[in-house]
């Protein structure tokens, strides 16, 4: 992999935060380094409160993960949008 194109980014998807380094002719650009509180965990945890709020439904990760991978789900329609 050349990571000496003009510009490019590393990002970095953790369970609590996503983070972002740009890189300038493959040399990190410290000016523009970002972490954001929107992990995979955040993420899901706000499907279960959602779904849990809205539609009484109490789901399990593979729930999600199976509407995430457009796998076949026993989950009801209005719940996968």
């Amino acid at each position: 992999m050349n990571l000496k194109t003009r510009s490019s980014y590393i990002i970095d998807i953790g369970g609590y935060t996503v983070d972002v380094l740009k890189l300038r002719y493959g040399k990190p650009d410290l000016a523009v380094v970002e972490s954001f509180e929107q992990g995979v965990i955040t993420l899901y945890n706000s499907i279960f409160s959602q779904c849990n709020s809205q539609y009484a439904l109490h789901l399990e990760d593979c729930d999600i993960d199976e509407v995430i991978k457009g796998e076949p789900t026993i989950l009801p329609a209005r719940c996968r949008s």
